[in-house]
């Protein structure tokens, strides 16, 4: 349910959680510039770890560890089912503490909202250098993030803030600024303190809380005083320039495999979207691209990602040994969809496959995440349950009418590869640009 705090917006889940709250403070980052989005996730990372003006990062360590089970921060941007070319970007602050140590924890975060300190300058730079490291890794390891990213930010504005925050624009500042930290440094602590300006704001705050009814009464009585240490400033919101990126990308690593993502605006109509849309989505993942990307291809493993709000949809390829046969199946698929013919057995076990995926067994904390970020989308019970029967109706005439969404796929699909140098400029004829990354 949703209430207020002080004027604020608070999202409530009332659920048994074994006496652990699980506190969300979201801060509003429509006020944010191009220039500063890529230093949000080490904006996150520095606050919820530096300390403060009156505790060092050690002590600041030790009572984290005494208080909480755990501050960390995430980025989300929401598109509203009633708003789709609008989007809302947030970064949030996530809390989990024990009932006998929710005071003394949100005291904890009202210290950091009010006397967050950038002066330990050695250890903001240790935190950096750290932070690449480990982007540096997961580029190697995991890079279809990268390639993801950069495939949706052609497709939507809240992709290209995702693009900003989390994808390889954020990654190449992050790996300029590690390499030369000296030279940057007055420059990256300038933005640490506008970001601290323009984010711990109580006008732009939003709170989320899944507790027990007497742990949420016992917030309603601690809170106030966590968002009274937020400053009153009024930020307008801003219109970001964003870059504009070339419609097919190849980011060169020196990894021994690539990882191929394609995507387009599938639904022009996002309404025409049904659940008969997530059967075929099992189809896609579990048959087709199971068998012509990793089976034929050799690919460790091959997946879909898809708004169903935006319409958007990408194909990924994981550690894949192919380029060009892999977006060669990509581009054939509308067509393997026009011919569909499935067994009633198998149509059974698509459907029941779809159904276990649209509800998932969850711990508390997951079930209020999935139920905060939906309320911020607009996705509604009644929604969601229209859906689940859609799906149990399904049929292979309705899996075959959406074929020819999938030209959009093959004629105007955004595409990106990450990974093996060698592999990316041998095919360098299906991208229009390639870098080093």
């Amino acid at each position: 349910r949703v209430e207020e705090i002080q004027g604020r917006q608070f999202l409530i889940n009332d659920l048994p959680t074994n006496s652990i709250s699980y506190i969300d403070f979201g801060l509003d980052c429509s006020g944010l510039t191009a220039d500063l989005l890529p230093y949000l996730n080490l904006f996150g990372t520095i606050v919820t770890e530096i300390g403060t003006g009156t505790r060092d990062y050690m002590r600041f360590a030790t009572e984290l560890g005494i208080c909480t089970g755990g501050f960390t921060h995430s980025f989300n941007t929401y598109t509203h089912m009633e708003a789709r070319g609008e989007c809302r970007p947030v970064l949030w602050l996530h809390l989990k503490a024990l009932s006998s140590y929710q005071e003394r924890a949100l005291s904890l975060v009202g210290e950091v909202f009010s006397d967050v300190s950038f002066s330990n300058r050695r250890h903001i730079k240790e935190i950096v250098l750290r932070e690449f490291a480990w982007a540096e890794h997961s580029v190697q390891s995991e890079g279809y993030g990268l390639a993801s990213c950069r495939v949706f930010s052609h497709l939507s504005p809240a992709a290209k803030y995702n693009e900003y925050v989390n994808g390889a624009t954020a990654y190449q500042v992050l790996k300029n600024l590690a390499q030369h930290y000296d030279r940057l440094e007055e420059h990256f602590l300038g933005a640490l303190q506008e970001l601290q300006r323009l984010l711990f704001r109580k006008n732009g705050l939003i709170l989320g809380m899944t507790a027990t009814r007497e742990d949420i009464d016992s917030f309603q009585n601690n809170g106030p005083a966590v968002i009274d240490s937020l400053n009153d400033a009024e930020v307008e919101p801003v219109a970001p320039q964003f870059q504009n990126f070339p419609q097919h990308q190849g980011f060169c690593t020196s990894a021994e495999v690539v990882f191929n993502v394609q995507g387009c605006h599938l639904f022009a109509d996002p309404d025409s979207y049904n659940g008969h849309f997530e059967v075929l989505k099992t189809w896609i993942s579990r048959d087709y691209l199971w068998n012509s990307v990793r089976q034929e291809g050799g690919a460790y493993g091959c997946f879909i990602q898809f708004n169903q709000i935006t319409g958007n949809l990408a194909l990924v390829s994981y550690r894949d040994p192919q380029i060009g046969k892999t977006f060669a199946a990509y581009n054939a698929l509308g067509r393997r969809i026009e011919g569909l013919d499935l067994s009633d057995k198998v149509m059974e076990q698509l459907i029941i496959g779809t159904y276990g995926g649209f509800d998932p067994h969850q711990g508390p904390a997951a079930k209020g995440a999935t139920a905060r970020n939906e309320y911020l989308s607009g996705i509604t019970p009644e929604f969601k349950q229209k859906q689940l029967d859609e799906i149990l109706d399904s049929t292979i005439t309705d899996m075959r009418r959406f074929a020819p969404l999938f030209a959009a796929l093959r004629d105007r699909g955004y595409r990106a590869t990450i990974g093996n140098g060698e592999k990316i400029r041998a095919e360098k004829d299906l991208f229009t640009d390639i870098m080093d990354i």
